[in-house]
């Protein structure tokens, strides 16, 4: 069982964020998922005890401040690993060999685009539809991988249905944000391939009405004033 001192311990900002989520696997299910139904466990000697083994080597060039605050509480000689999912597969896994072995990161990340980006292909383009809002906040992140994400997603949506999102982007293109309205218009840019006079009539009606909203407004301006100007007098007679 997980205490709450290993939890503040792991919860420091070097390993997980605070306000990250954190989920407990009490019962093992996850490790037992890695090997096939049955706890993957190296025994003490294997690690620490063999001097070729990764452990072993890995071990000496920790930091004594870090080995210092070190300890023994938990099971430490479960075998960890990571899956990569999408809705329907493990499309990427990595099983710890030696204690401490990483899954490379750059095979990671590309399992993870690769199943995001079938996962735009999966999930209907209509239930996108309910949250373009949402996914255009986000159109200009900082975060490169996401931000390539988010304009596949919109690219795919634009697709099958350009009108639902032509005159977002376009207000979007606009934007005072200059990373925001370059978004914006790189989307617009692949939309005008397939849907060039939208795009046009949308950029029409997003100039055209803010005038007609402003002229109106200065022509009613007379109107109420001459109706002011009538109550007066009703109430002076």
């Amino acid at each position: 069982m997980v205490t709450g001192e290993e939890v503040a311990g792991f919860r420091n900002g070097e390993y997980w964020g605070e306000d990250t989520d954190l989920f407990f696997d009490d019962d093992l299910v996850f490790f037992k998922t890695l090997g096939n139904g049955k706890l993957r466990k190296k025994s003490i000697a294997a690690a620490f005890l063999n001097p070729f083994s990764a452990m072993y080597k890995r071990y000496g060039k920790i930091s004594d401040d870090i080995k210092k605050n070190a300890n023994l509480v938990g099971e430490g000689l479960i075998m960890g690993g990571l899956f990569v999912v999408n809705r329907d597969a493990v499309v990427y896994q990595h099983k710890e060999k030696d204690f401490g072995t990483v899954a490379p990161i750059a095979e990671v990340l590309e399992a993870v685009d690769d199943a995001v980006s079938r996962g735009f292909q999966l999930i209907p383009v209509e239930m996108w539809l309910d949250v373009t809002p949402q996914i255009i906040a986000r159109i200009h992140t900082g975060i490169q991988r996401v931000r390539n994400s988010v304009h596949t997603l919109l690219n795919v949506v634009a697709q099958a249905h350009p009108q639902g999102l032509i005159y977002p982007l376009t207000v979007a293109s606009k934007s005072l944000s200059q990373p925001r309205s370059s978004a914006a218009r790189a989307v617009l840019s692949q939309m005008r391939h397939q849907s060039d006079s939208l795009v046009e009539q949308a950029a029409l009606l997003s100039t055209a009405a803010p005038r007609l909203v402003v002229g109106e407004h200065q022509r009613s301006r007379p109107r109420q004033q001459a109706a002011y100007l009538r109550a007066d007098r009703a109430r002076e007679g």
